[in-house]
């Protein structure tokens, strides 16, 4: 025998056996050290290495497999390995970079089409973990988005830089190309930094041109975006299209700077018509230089359009002369009519330089169009360069306008160059509009109006006797320092003013109201709760109606602070000496999961990953813990409960305990254990008597699997 040609035979073979071993762990099929707790993105997908900063494409397209068999003498380019995404296969697939390219620069601008048509794709630039981007994709201005999204469900895209693009950072899009629709969900947008882009913004979510679409399970978390042109669109009707949805959004712990920083509309286009924005959660941004925008219809002849179940938290905003800014019709809707804005909760944000206004039309002609149930709780709102909160039903020729049944409670305005709260009806250039159904309640009102001519801390006024102002109720509210001596300002007056402490002579002295200083603790610095022994302690309103559950320091509303053994509640924004309540919050991976999550991620452990059909199970921990200052109970029985389409797939091996003392946590353990392919779906609840998070529910997610074969490789000794 040939010696020579025995051994180049031997090791050819060898170099054969290791490259197939390799492809064989990169499939999945055999996963040495795989635990339930890593990623299952990296231990389920087809994992493609991008090892140079070229845009080289010299390999085949539409093929990840094929493409890690061969990626070409100069191994795999970023444009490759996205090009490759869409072809004939059934894995999922997972683009990430070599650790050599960390702090990589790649110029994308070259004619390079960045679209994702496929599902089940995940784009990693965060290398080493650590929730910041590494690797940097620049398009030199050229148009284009820096990465489209079209039609492609299961996407995540982190650690990213994406700089200088045409058109745009991200946009998420129905693939205008293909005629017939596809509903689409579950995208992931996280730890991506966003600069300097085009006039389409940092990240666009639009269906365009299109009847009938659908987007829902959106999660934009923690990314960082610098923009002069804006931060986050949601736009279900443009460029044409009706009868859309985009639902279930979270923006979630964001930087966004320049531009409207985060904008939905119904209807963007002309003639658009019955898209709705639905389930949307705005919580815990911060935000400088423009506003949270949200309007059901922005161009001419919108009609049908609906903003609904909207949550807007915890967010830090510096932005002047408004933060947040909602309107059933925007500016350029006219001739617009049955648009609507129902279901909104604005609560806990810190406003410096802006306030909150409700606008029900403000384009000429536009008619019919609703704002109602919106709930103002809990803000801190200072040093506008125009209104605290201003409610107006009708502007610049609209009419027949409506805004109804508004709570505005529990919240700090100070230092408004305008009114601190304003009811406002225009002239009769807009006439017949109609806001009625305002419950105003434990406001402190302080230093509003100073130096105009007509604002004070609390202003109701109607230019045009159409525009009807009605069913005004304020109580439990302090008016102190404000414009023209703390008397209610404008040309109508409550239905009814109580316990409260202002300077107006049609209701001090009566129904329970006073002028006295109410004795803050410290004005100069801003500190505007109460002093022991102020006359706004238990002096309030005891039927307590309108209070809500909390002050503005989320303590508790109710809370005996004269110590007479008899709690009534407090005047002004907070109740003096009052506790924190129980307050629950549930963690997976020491992530905090947010209350009524709808996308789950593998990060916090509410994707379970894979699991086969035949004995394959996958378990995950949670922890509830209480942060409060009162004993939790969780109150259901079971404690956990699994409900949603495939509930049975998943069961709670290990219930939590009950009570939780105030610091403490209690863990419970849920198994998935799949009994049909694919993925599957379902959603934890924990009933429990936090006041504010009961139930406390959050999606989960696996995707069942069928027995896999593993291969082992056999070690080979030259």
């Amino acid at each position: 025998m040939n010696r020579k040609w025995f051994s180049n035979t031997a090791f050819k073979l060898l170099r054969v056996m290791v490259f197939f071993g390799l492809l064989v762990m990169n499939l999945g099929l055999y996963s040495p050290g795989w635990t339930n707790t890593q990623s299952p993105i990296e231990n389920t997908v087809l994992t493609l290495i991008v090892t140079n900063t070229n845009m080289e494409e010299n390999a085949p397209h539409g093929d990840p497999l094929g493409l890690l068999t061969d990626p070409g003498p100069d191994g795999i380019s970023y444009a490759e390995a996205v090009h490759s995404v869409g072809g004939p296969y059934d894995q999922s697939v997972r683009i990430t970079f070599d650790p050599s390219l960390s702090g990589a620069i790649i110029d994308t601008s070259q004619g390079f089409n960045s679209a994702i048509l496929a599902d089940n794709v995940t784009i990693d630039g965060d290398l080493d973990d650590d929730g910041d981007p590494d690797i940097t994709l620049i398009g030199n201005n050229a148009d284009g988005n820096g990465i489209w999204i079209w039609a492609a469900s299961h996407v995540l895209i982190e650690g990213l830089i994406l700089r200088y693009f045409g058109w745009g950072g991200i946009r998420i899009t129905n693939n205008v190309e293909e005629p017939e629709f596809k509903v689409f969900e579950d995208i992931m947008i996280r730890n991506n930094r966003i600069t300097d882009t085009g006039y389409k913004g940092a990240i666009d979510i639009v269906l365009e041109n299109v009847d009938y679409g659908s987007i829902r399970g959106i999660e934009i978390v923690g990314n960082t975006i610098l923009d002069d042109s804006s931060g986050v669109n949601i736009e279900a009707g443009w460029g044409g299209g009706s009868d859309n949805e985009i639902s279930h959004v979270s923006l979630i712990s964001n930087t966004i700077t320049g531009g409207v920083a985060i904008r939905a509309a119904g209807g963007f286009h002309s003639g658009t018509s019955r898209n709705t924005v639905s389930d949307v959660v705005i919580q815990g941004n911060q935000i400088s230089n423009d506003a949270i925008l949200l309007d059901a219809a922005n161009r001419e002849g919108c009609n049908d359009n609906t903003i609904r179940d909207v949550v807007i938290a915890n967010n830090h905003m510096d932005v002047s002369p408004v933060t947040i800014e909602i309107v059933s019709v925007g500016g350029t809707g006219w001739e617009s009519t049955g648009n609507r804005v129902e279901n909104m909760i604005i609560t806990d944000n810190v406003l410096t330089g802006g306030g909150i206004q409700i606008g029900g039309a403000n384009a000429g002609d536009a008619y019919n169009n609703t704002i109602s149930e919106i709930v103002i709780d809990r803000n801190n709102i200072t040093s506008c360069a125009a209104n605290g909160i201003m409610l107006i039903a009708g502007d610049n020729g609209a009419h027949h306008n409506l805004i109804e049944n508004t709570v505005i409670r529990n919240t700090l305005v100070a230092n408004s160059s305008g009114a601190g709260v304003l009811l406002h009806g225009e002239d009769n250039y807009s006439p017949n509009n109609t806001i009625r159904g305002v419950a105003i309640s434990n406001l402190t009102l302080v230093n509003n109006g100073i130096g105009t001519a007509w604002a004070g801390g609390l202003n109701i006024n109607s230019q045009y006797l159409g525009n009807i102002i009605s069913g005004v109720t304020v109580s439990d509210t302090i008016l102190w320092g404000n414009n023209f001596d703390d008397a209610i300002r404008g040309s109508l007056v409550p239905d009814r003013v109580a316990y409260s402490i202002l300077n107006d002579a049609r209701f001090t002295g009566s129904d329970g109201n006073n002028y006295q200083s109410p004795e803050f603790v410290d004005p100069v610095s801003g500190d505007y709760r109460l002093k022991a022994g102020s006359p706004g302690v238990d002096t309030g309103d005891p039927s307590a109606a309108n209070i809500g559950p909390q002050d503005l320091d989320k303590k508790l509303r109710l809370w005996d602070g004269d110590g007479d053994t008899h709690a009534v509640v407090d005047r002004g924004a907070w109740e003096y000496s009052a506790i924190l309540p129980q307050e629950i919050d549930v963690l997976g991976n020491d992530f905090s999961i947010f209350n009524g999550d709808t996308l789950p991620g593998y990060w916090d452990g509410t994707d379970f990953g894979v699991a086969s059909i035949t004995g394959g199970k996958v378990e995950h921990t949670f922890t509830v813990q209480n942060t409060g200052s009162l004993t939790l109970t969780l109150s259901g029985e079971p404690m956990v409960t699994i409900t949603g389409t495939h509930a049975a797939d998943f069961s709670v091996l290990l219930q939590p305990q009950t009570p939780v003392a105030p610091g403490e946590a209690t863990t419970f353990t849920i198994t998935f254990d799949p009994s049909s392919l694919g993925l599957r779906n379902a959603v934890v609840s924990i009933a429990n008597d936090d006041s504010d998070e009961s139930p406390y529910t959050f999606a989960i997610k696996g995707t069942g699997i069928s027995q896999v074969n593993k291969i082992y490789i056999p070690f080979i000794q030259r």
